[in-house]
């Protein structure tokens, strides 16, 4: 695998937590934190989750064109 990696953490919260601030208090935001490897054609990538200090299986994902 090739390419830029950028490590990355992610505050996940419910739709009804947007529509509602005040919830995201309360309930509290999940956490996600992994790795990307930007593929050198910078249209995908794969990531991996970090979780318990083990890496989780790889995944795509893909760039949306306008």
């Amino acid at each position: 695998m090739a390419g830029a990696v950028c490590e990355f953490t992610l505050a996940v919260s419910d739709e009804d937590q947007a529509t509602h601030p005040g919830l995201g208090s309360i309930l509290g935001a999940e956490s996600r934190s992994g790795f990307i490897v930007f593929s050198t054609e910078e249209k995908s990538g794969t990531y991996v989750e970090l979780k318990d200090e083990k890496l989780g299986g790889r995944k795509k994902i893909m760039k949306l064109e306008k």
